[in-house]
């Protein structure tokens, strides 16, 4: 389980954990891993999904290569869009 800051819509020192489900492996394929990845525009950030916590939004960091963010999302997420601006 990963775990992330937040509550409602501002960042605190919560801590929560991210649901997952297990996949099932008597199915022929899996979901396993990523299940999409985009980048921004100016390909500084990727925004990421894994398939066994699709409530999350992953925005990672491509030149420092670390992450930057996890967005908890109530609904399961099937596609995004980046506009992300400058972080400090």
């Amino acid at each position: 389980c990963a775990r992330v800051c937040a509550r409602e819509d501002n960042i605190c020192e919560e801590m929560i954990t991210l649901p997952s489900r297990k996949p099932n492996p008597e199915k022929a394929n899996p979901q396993l891993g990523v299940g999409w990845m985009k980048f921004s525009c100016n390909t500084q950030y990727l925004a990421s999904r894994t398939d066994n916590s699709p409530h999350a939004l992953y925005i990672w960091h491509i030149t420092k290569l670390r992450l930057v963010a996890v967005l908890k999302h109530l609904h399961t997420l099937h596609d995004a869009v980046c506009a992300v601006h400058e972080f400090s």
